[in-house]
């Protein structure tokens, strides 16, 4: 049991602390937010768009509407999608590829780089 007691202590040491996951989960979050609020937005207005058009039209027009305003919607926020990888990448504690370490990139830096 003694062994057993060892090997458990040594196996909670290896975990992260609380405080320190959530202090690197933070910036994830609000770039998290930042970049799939356009994409969300961009979905809701243009279902509303496509329903004030003349929504009754059974449904399977229904899911064509939905697929393509879905397709439009990913289409016009790839740049969004691109640069949330990059911060997530980039977050973790890994290099650019310059040399240069880079923890806390914003999301607006990113941007212009897309």
């Amino acid at each position: 049991n003694e062994t057993a007691a060892a090997a458990l202590d040594e196996r909670i040491e290896t975990f992260v602390s609380w405080g320190e996951a959530s202090r690197d989960a933070v910036p994830r979050l609000r770039a998290s937010i930042v970049t799939d609020l356009p994409y969300l937005l961009s979905r809701i207005a243009l279902n509303r768009y496509f329903y004030a058009l003349g929504g009754g039209g059974g449904l399977a027009t229904y899911e064509v509407e939905i697929v393509i305003v879905a397709c439009v919607c990913a289409a016009l926020t790839t740049p969004f999608d691109v640069a949330r990888t990059r911060i997530f990448a980039l977050s973790g504690g890994g290099s650019s590829g310059d040399g240069e370490e880079r923890s806390n990139t914003g999301v607006w830096q990113v941007m212009k780089n897309v």
